[in-house]
């Protein structure tokens, strides 16, 4: 992959960009008409589009529909582990899925108990998950097989997005509907 390509996702497909943003190239082929694009990553070993009517790699100039688990799926959000880039992590309608090798292959995680929606994602260290949801934040210290609540001090519980800043891995940012929400200690406390 082109370390410096640019890439974005409107309402009218995918563009590339490999001059900084000057020129944007409209790369939308084997996409469906019908799937509109919710969230892009760039993992170790291809672009990922999750959309509305499942996931998405690129492959050889084109779109290809990756089908199996994420079959009519809304896939979103998805993030890849900085610290880990074949490591990539998907909400979708079905649940979440890890995979290990940069989306080729996925893995079922245990669902958040009593959550239908997740509207976000963070890996952090020590194969710790971060989730936030409508109800709240959560945090998987096993890579997401078990979850517990992480909401102590929080106000305004739906949680749209969640940040661990790169150089403080020990603070955790949670965008609120009430505002940006601040935790020193990776989510124990708001």
């Amino acid at each position: 992959l082109d370390g410096s390509a640019l890439y974005a996702a409107t309402d009218a497909g995918i563009y590339v960009s490999r001059d900084r943003g000057v020129r944007w190239q409209h790369i939308s082929e084997g996409l469906s008409e019908s799937a509109r694009v919710q969230t892009l990553v760039v993992s170790s070993k291809t672009i990922l589009a999750g959309t509305t009517q499942g996931l998405y790699r690129w492959r050889e100039g084109r779109w290809v529909n990756a089908g199996g688990s994420f079959a009519g799926a809304a896939v979103r959000p998805m993030v890849v582990d900085a610290r880990r880039p074949d490591r990539v992590y998907a909400a979708t309608s079905k649940g979440l899925f890890r995979s290990a090798d940069g989306g080729e292959n996925w893995s079922a995680l245990q669902s958040i108990p009593g959550e239908s929606a997740v509207l976000a994602l963070a890996p952090g260290d020590r194969n710790a998950l971060y989730a936030g949801t409508p109800r709240g934040a959560w945090l998987s210290p096993d890579d997401g097989r078990t979850w517990n609540p992480s909401n102590t001090g929080l106000v305004g519980t739906s949680i749209n997005d969640l940040l661990i800043p790169p150089d403080n891995s020990n603070a955790l940012l949670a965008a609120t509907r009430s505002g940006l929400a601040y935790s020193p200690d990776r989510g124990k406390t708001w």
